[in-house]
């Protein structure tokens, strides 16, 4: 019973901490904007000096906070399975907990007076790990820094969805997935090509099926192209007209059956033969009223592995306008953890807008979240998103 109320205690201390801290930023932004606005009058040059004093000695409070903040989280990120099992991980966190944000070099030096050496290789290695887990977020730069992502943001960002601003944008097309349409400000921008980022899960599957279902319902036209055409089913029994699937797959009589709108290929061997078969489809499309229209291309990591950067590069740059001149809006999927680095952003470069789904421990298990990393030009909320499969499932 003491324990409970002392863990209460600790919380609702956190939590005074974290409301105290953002009203001191208000204020500061207060200051900043009265000092600019004094500065700017001659008359009033002799309070510059007090206001400047003034926001010097609220900083001096704020900073403590904020770092008590970042301890609370690394904290808790500590408690988790896979990385209280790996010291270079701890010391990672444990540095960007005390000190604030760190490129490489830095959090390579931290560690190793911590640990008494530090590879520089190794500690990157563990940065971008860390970063694709949602530990710690990359800050871009001449310099790229890294920061500890505060646990507060992500243990509420269920919440923080509920509550988003309701505003939808214009020409946006829905995921079929609420919550990610909130994010999304009404959903993907019409027309674009967005690349989904994901490790092999029931989530990802989900959003691919609820993808396409929410256009298949309204009337439009689907492709999917894909390397196993698994858990479809049921939307290719309740859409035979307007689902086109493209299976690539040398078991491709096995997995589906035949039809008009189904296009059966050995492998992704053979790009030219995926040409070939899109190209067909197209022409079939030419004879119906033009309308929006989405396509999946669930196969980008096959792709990737068979022919490496350069020739799947070529194959989308050339791919992506064309669906964008038939009126499609794309969804690709793409493992980035099957790939160097390098060849994943060689894909990820293509597309004008990427969603990372990532897995973190956590006390009830192995969690899902999904966060939008960019959609060029356009507006949307930076918010986390748990997925949950029982909220995905149709």
């Amino acid at each position: 019973m003491e324990r409970e109320i002392d863990l209460s205690r600790q919380e609702d201390s956190a939590s005074s901490g974290e409301e105290l801290s953002k009203k001191l930023d208000q204020i500061l932004q207060r200051l900043d904007l009265l000092e600019r606005s004094i500065l700017g009058k001659p008359e009033y040059e002799s309070l510059a000096t007090t206001l400047q004093l003034t926001r010097l000695g609220i900083g001096m409070y704020g900073e403590p906070l904020k770092i008590a903040s970042r301890l609370k989280s690394a904290n808790s990120y500590l408690r988790q399975r896979m990385i209280a099992q790996d010291e270079i991980s701890r010391c990672i966190i444990q540095a960007l907990a005390v000190r604030g944000p760190l490129n490489i070099s830095a959090i390579t030096r931290q560690t190793a007076t911590m640990r008494g050496k530090a590879s520089r290789r190794i500690i990157r290695s563990r940065v971008e790990a860390l970063v694709k887990q949602g530990v710690i977020a990359k800050k871009e730069g001449r310099i790229p820094t890294y920061d500890l992502v505060e646990k507060d943001e992500t243990t509420r960002s269920a919440k923080s969805v509920q509550t988003l601003d309701s505003e939808v944008l214009p020409s946006r097309v829905s995921t079929g997935y609420s919550d990610l349409d909130r994010l999304l400000l009404g959903g993907l921008p019409e027309n674009y090509a967005v690349l989904l980022t994901s490790p092999p899960c029931d989530e990802r599957d989900l959003l691919v099926e609820r993808f396409l279902d929410a256009g298949l319902k309204e009337g439009q036209t689907a492709f999917f192209v894909t390397a196993k055409a698994t858990g479809l089913r049921n939307l290719i029994g309740k859409y035979p007209s307007n689902l086109y699937l493209f299976v690539c797959n040398p078991q491709a009589d096995t997995i589906v059956e035949s039809r008009p709108n189904a296009f059966k290929l050995t492998s992704v061997e053979n790009l030219t033969d995926i040409n070939i078969a899109l190209t067909s489809a197209f022409r079939k499309l030419d004879e119906l009223p033009r309308g929006p229209r989405r396509i999946c291309l669930e196969m980008i990591s096959d792709i990737l592995l068979q022919h490496h950067a350069v020739q799947a590069r070529r194959w989308l740059s050339a791919l992506i306008p064309e669906l964008k001149a038939k009126a499609f809006t794309a969804l690709a999927i793409m493992d980035p953890e099957m790939h160097s680095p390098q060849e994943a952003r060689a894909i990820q470069d293509l597309f004008e807008g990427e969603i990372n789904v990532c897995e973190r421990d956590s006390a009830d298990g192995l969690r899902r979240y999904l966060r939008i990393r960019k959609m060029h030009n356009q507006r949307y909320s930076e918010k986390e998103l748990l997925l949950r499969k029982e909220s995905l499932e149709l």
